[in-house]
Order: structure tokens, then sequence, then C-alpha cells
């Protein structure tokens, strides 16, 4: 009996820690350094369900090379075969920040990110900074050898002031044919109000994009070895489809 309680345990923790499926997505994998603290199943500070992501100074993955590049996070990646170039999806998330949400500056905070398989810059970052939620597109036509020698991106978008998101869920629907060429497409709506409408290439290689969603920063050294925040999010509603229909919240 005792052992069979013990592979049930360890098929529960497995189970919460990496390869789960997702509303349409591929399976996700969790990247974590680890800590018992940085994800898990709870509810929000409004009593809903939802995915609690917590990261403080240090938590840095090994396996995705953090820890030597001057970042860190607590994020679900989707795994393979993930969104194709050339196709088009519907995908949504939710991503509640508390009131007490730290200022973060110098530092760079993603609340979400669109990637890309193979060496390269993400093609689409949702960014948190003590002014606001942002949509960021990388430039199609440059590519990045060093994700921390960054390139200039082609636009920046403001999404919600932060005043706005703290204490509240946000709500961020995307519409994206991902293309190198001119029928490509990207749509964000944020609370049911469209902020995005780009046309045009928006991928620099025929990679397959993936979704992350959690908690990312980078450029920690800016901090010059001050005291840096812990920061807390919640997500929820992350699902991916061919219609609205069938990624809206119901």
């Amino acid at each position: 009996m005792s052992r069979l309680l013990g592979s049930l345990l360890a098929l529960t923790v497995a189970v919460t820690a990496g390869c789960t499926s997702s509303g349409g997505f591929s399976s996700f994998d969790l990247q974590s350094a680890g800590k018992s603290y940085a994800y898990s199943r709870s509810r929000a500070p409004d009593g809903s369900n939802a995915e609690r992501f917590e990261l403080r100074p240090g938590d840095c993955p090994r396996s995705t090379g953090d820890c030597g590049a001057d970042r860190e996070r607590i994020e679900k990646s989707e795994q393979l075969p993930a969104s194709k170039v050339g196709s088009e999806y519907w995908y949504s998330f939710s991503v509640y920040v508390p009131e007490d949400w730290p200022r973060t500056a110098p530092l760079t905070t993603k609340l979400g990110q669109f990637h890309q398989k193979g060496e390269g810059k993400p093609p689409v970052l949702f960014q948190f900074d003590e002014y606001g939620y942002e949509f960021e597109l990388s430039n199609p036509s440059q590519v990045q050898k060093d994700p921390m020698n960054p390139v200039r991106p082609l636009r920046n978008v403001s999404l919600k002031p932060a005043a706005a998101m703290r204490g509240a869920w946000t709500e961020v629907l995307v519409h994206a044919k991902w293309s190198r060429q001119q029928d490509g497409f990207i749509n964000v709506w944020v609370d049911g109000q469209k902020k995005v409408d780009l046309a045009g290439p928006n991928v620099d290689r025929n990679q397959p994009v993936y979704f992350k969603y959690g908690i990312y920063r980078s450029f920690v050294s800016r901090y010059g070895g001050r005291d840096y925040p812990t920061l807390v999010a919640w997500f929820r509603d992350v699902k991916r489809g061919p219609t609205r229909v069938s990624v809206e919240a119901q």
C-alpha cells in the first residue's frame, strides 16, 4: 500500500510540474528553479481558480541557461508541435497582478510571450513595468544571434496602464497568422478592446511558434547587487483554437 501511495504521489508531482496539455495547446513544460513556492494551482485574490507563479531573486532554471545569462524565470513553455508558420490561430490568456506589485525598473519583465524554436528572438512579447502592459513585435527583417543584445523592435503598443492592471484580471485575445510574407497579421484585444492591428511579416524563420506564460525577467545585473523584488502573478483561461469562439472564456 505504501508503495502504491508513493507511486501516486510521484505521478501527481510530475503532472503538476511538467508536461500537461491545456486548452488546445500542445503540452507544456514547467521551466523552474525547482522551488516549492514557484508554481501551484490555487485561488487568485478574487477567489477564482488559476495558476500561481512566484519568482524570487536568484530563481534561474539551469535547463534554460538563465543562471549564466542574466535572466530569471518561472514559466510554462509549450512543447512541439506548437503553431505552424503559415497558419492562422486564435489565442487567449488572462493575467492577474496583485495590488502591491512592486516597481521593477530597470529590470525587463515579461508576462507572456510567443517564441520560436531555433536560434533567434521571440516574435512577440507582453511586457509589464510601472507604466503598464505593452505589446512588442520584433523586427522580422533582422536576425538576432544574442538574446542579451536584442535588436530594436519593429513596434511597441501600450495595452493597459499599470494602475488598471494591479488588483484586477487583464484578458488578452490574440488572432495571428504567423508568416514571413505580407499575408501575416497580428490582432490583439485587451479586456474586449482592440489594441493591436498589424499586417505583414511577423517572424524571422520558419520554425514553429510556441507560447510561454508565467514570469520572466532579464538583465537582473542592472540592479547592481541591490535587493530586487519578488514577483507573483496568476494566469487562467490559457487557450488556443481555430476560431474566436473556441478560445473566449465561457
